[in-house]
């Protein structure tokens, strides 16, 4: 028979804990994955799209303390994976420097729904239509994976296998998401179709650099 999946939604402020900061947060997801057969999801469609099957949630908004940063550093943006879409779209550095991707936010859902989407969640669920992996893509960004002991950074071109299906192991967690700078004169779109033009999953999405 096929594996059991519980499902913990990172976001939930089903049951408090005592996370503190980043390394906390990333320790205890760890245990999480040492402990149970689960997967771990923060703002997606994922368990209610039938890929998991949803048991309990556990967690607390203290777990997104760190998580949630975006910072831009020695010519990259590092967005970690419990950012929001909403704050992607608010942030005056990603709309300045990263069009598409800021599009990419704005085109989302409604504003309630951007307020609780992540793009760990948007990314991690391997949706075809799920807005952010075609202007991350072409921007050239990179995940970067972590797990007791270790971490490594995969291409985002190279992070899915298909439709639901990505390149992170069992033990592994989806810690943030690295894009280069675009040079000087650049520019960059997205675009995505529908039957309707709003509250729309997207039939194609296309983004340009």
């Amino acid at each position: 028979g096929g594996a059991f999946y519980a499902f913990f939604d990172i976001r939930a402020p089903l049951m408090r804990s005592s996370a503190r900061g980043i390394a906390t947060s990333l320790q205890w997801c760890e245990a999480l994955l040492e402990q149970h057969q689960v997967a771990l999801v923060a703002g997606s469609a994922f368990g209610a799209e039938g890929h998991v099957r949803m048991s309990f949630a556990a967690s607390t908004e203290k777990l997104t303390q760190g998580l949630d940063r975006i910072e831009h550093v020695d010519g990259t943006t590092r967005i970690g994976a419990l950012a929001s879409v909403g704050a992607i779209e608010s942030s005056p550095r990603v709309r300045q420097n990263y069009n598409a991707l800021w599009q990419a936010s704005h085109a989302l859902g409604t504003k309630p729904i951007r307020n609780l989407a992540t793009i760990g969640g948007n990314l991690a669920s391997a949706r075809p239509a799920a807005d952010f992996p075609p202007p991350l893509i072409a921007y050239g960004a990179q995940v970067l994976l972590k797990k007791k002991g270790g971490e490594r950074t995969v291409p985002l071109d190279a992070f899915f296998k298909g439709p639901g299906m990505t390149v992170v192991q069992p033990d592994e967690i989806l810690s943030e998401i690295i894009v280069p700078k675009p040079p000087p004169g650049s520019g960059a779109g997205y675009m995505k179709l529908g039957v309707r033009k709003t509250l729309e999953i997207s039939i194609v999405n296309v983004a340009a650099f």
